[in-house]
């Protein structure tokens, strides 16, 4: 995304240099070689705006791509809990607080281990959580995905 916002950042810039440098060329040539009309400038101001409208564009979108980034996460996140079932919906708002053991969830839910451990083998199965072992216990990672 970097690469995105200098790439249109050179460009703009570029354009408002040979924009600039036309119309400050034009400006300063003498009065008997310039047979031009008062408002021969307008057509430079075109580009002029336009490689301004790109690069302040580009300086917003790259101000405010990490905060959109935050937000997705947060309706993939919510609209997740809404799918789900009560006993699940408990364990993803547990995971959705970092990575945690198996037996935490547990502790924090209120939920047996038997009944943990089948509601972690049910969101493993559907792609919510990763599994991986931690020591005697396994730890549990919530995977939330938005299409950027």
């Amino acid at each position: 995304m970097k690469r995105i916002v200098f790439g249109l950042g050179m460009i703009s810039g570029f354009i408002f240099l040979v924009a600039f440098l036309s119309l400050m060329l034009q400006s300063s040539l003498p009065p008997e070689l310039c047979t031009c009309e008062p408002w021969a400038w307008l057509p430079y101001l075109l580009p002029l705006l336009a490689s301004l409208g790109i690069f302040v564009g580009g300086i917003v979108y790259y101000l405010t791509a990490t905060g959109m980034k935050e937000r997705g996460k947060a309706l993939v996140a919510d609209a997740l809990l809404n799918c789900l079932p009560d006993e699940e919906a408990k364990v993803i708002r547990v995971l959705l607080t970092g990575p945690t053991t198996q037996a935490e969830i547990s502790r924090k839910t209120g939920l047996g281990k038997v009944k943990t451990h089948r509601i972690i083998k049910s969101l493993k199965a559907k792609n919510i959580v990763d599994v991986k072992p931690f020591g005697k216990t396994r730890l549990i990672t919530l995977i939330l995905k938005t299409d950027s």
